[in-house]
């Protein structure tokens, strides 16, 4: 699942991804932007999907805080975060 954004939306949530670790950020990009499970992600980092499913914990927490109040929360710019995939 893709998840459209507008330019400035899409420029905020670059930013705050540079907050992640790259194992983080594989994490969202792979399950939240792309849409494959925790699962199917662990076979292309090469890790377990418990290991995924932690990485994307830690990574909605980072972008909740990157992203601030003032902005819209990383749960409406990426609605799969919370689907548990």
């Amino acid at each position: 699942v893709s998840v459209p954004l507008d330019q400035e939306s899409s420029l905020s949530l670059k930013e705050a991804l540079r907050h992640l670790t790259a194992r983080q950020r594989q994490s969202v990009v792979i399950c939240d932007l792309n849409g494959y499970t925790a699962t199917e992600a662990a076979r292309m980092i090469g890790c377990a999907a418990s290991t995924v499913r932690v990485l994307r914990f830690l990574a909605r927490r980072r972008l909740r805080e990157a992203l601030g109040s003032a902005n819209v929360t990383a749960e409406e710019r990426l609605p799969a975060l919370e689907k548990g995939k």
